[in-house]
């Protein structure tokens, strides 16, 4: 029996962990064959003090298992987070970034600044209307006003998107991810307020793909687009790809016409 190719998913800053935001992935991935497991990345952060690459440390050390999976993805806080954690865990293993920044410059740093701000003064409310503004494609207008979660830990929910952004705010993870050798697909909308492809350093071999009419969140503002894209890059993801020829890192561009 053929074994199933494992894929794990690692989910981006929220207030409370919804692993539901990312279906529209994990859905592709178990269409193709991978066993899917989607986790919350922020669950081992718990110091304040703790740098990224700490994250990736602790959850290698607690996740020996990682070291199995062919295909890491991580979506925004998660991308980055995988982006360090993939050349220690396993330097073949494929790389799947979804609005995942490798570098923030002082713009991006900014504005995640500033959601972690409201946060750290327990203005929850504050902090999700910033975000959910700066998450929206340029086409699309500012919120009137977002619903605070009714569930949860109030303090905790502040907690976590202080901690989570804060530790994009100065980021530089390049070192790691421009090492690595197993595939990787860096996929940013092309409308993003945040992260978009100036934000991403990538190997030789590796894939930026900007969605169109597609913010921070391309595999919700896009879906038929990413899922388009990934379909195309399935033989690359698997690791099938003849990287000793020298594949060069190169843009992707989404034709807008037809998408959804």
């Amino acid at each position: 029996m053929t074994r199933r190719r494992r894929a794990v998913v690692f989910g981006p800053v929220q207030p409370v962990f919804d692993p539901a935001f990312l279906d529209p992935i994990t859905d592709w991935l178990t269409d193709n064959g991978y066993a899917v497991e989607v986790l919350d990345s922020l669950t081992v952060i718990d110091d304040p003090a703790m740098t990224l690459a700490d994250v990736a440390s602790e959850w290698v050390r607690r996740r020996p298992d990682l070291e199995a999976a062919d295909l890491l993805c991580g979506n925004a806080f998660g991308g980055a987070l995988v982006q360090v954690m993939a050349p220690v865990v396993n330097p073949g293993v494929a790389v799947l970034a979804l609005s995942a920044p490798t570098v923030a410059d002082r713009v991006l740093g900014t504005r995640l600044a500033e959601v972690a701000r409201h946060a750290r003064m327990g203005n929850l409310a504050g902090a999700l209307w910033t975000l959910d503004d700066l998450v929206r494609s340029e086409s699309m207008p500012s919120p009137a006003r977002v619903a605070t979660p009714t569930t949860g830990d109030h303090l905790q929910a502040c907690r976590r998107i202080d901690l989570g952004m804060s530790l994009l705010t100065d980021l530089d993870v390049s070192a790691s991810i421009t090492s690595h050798t197993g595939p990787v697909l860096s996929i940013v909308g092309a409308q993003s307020r945040l992260v978009t492809a100036d934000h991403v350093r990538l190997p030789t071999h590796g894939v930026v793909a900007e969605i169109p009419d597609a913010g921070m969140r391309p595999h919700r503002d896009n879906a038929a687009a990413v899922v388009d894209l990934l379909t195309e890059q399935r033989t690359f993801l698997a690791g099938r790809t003849d990287r000793a020829g020298g594949r060069h890192h190169r843009t992707h561009h989404i034709d807008t016409q037809g998408a959804a």
